[in-house]
């Protein structure tokens, strides 16, 4: 984070390193092109059977060992209501989260 680059995931699971504000417009526009179809699915996966999500810094290292760990940045929305929608363009400051697919998940997924 301090040389104000980060790694972000894009379609394909091609991991590539950007700038910290090229990473922050292109989930801007992600999530309105998402909006704008309605294409948005909720998981609620409470107990990680699905993935593994992480802030952990520490998880990092595993990217280049792994090409079942990715990496999503989200919004920090302070004072958010849940259950009221939030622009992410409000947000001030963004997190980096690495996710890592659980062992059959896509075979899972499928059936």
């Amino acid at each position: 984070k301090g040389n104000g680059l980060s790694q972000v995931t894009v379609s394909g699971g091609i991991t590539m390193t950007v700038s910290q504000r090229e990473s922050e417009q292109m989930a801007l526009k992600d999530a309105e092109r998402l909006f704008g179809q309605k294409r948005l699915s909720l998981v609620l996966d409470l107990d990680h059977t699905l993935v593994h999500a992480t802030s952990d810094a520490r998880a990092r290292q595993y990217h280049a060992q792994n090409d079942d760990v990715r990496t999503i940045r989200l919004p920090v929305l302070e004072g958010a209501d849940a259950g009221v929608p939030v622009d992410p363009k409000l947000a001030k400051m963004w997190t980096q989260h690495h996710v890592k697919l659980r062992p059959h998940i896509n075979e899972f997924l499928k059936g």
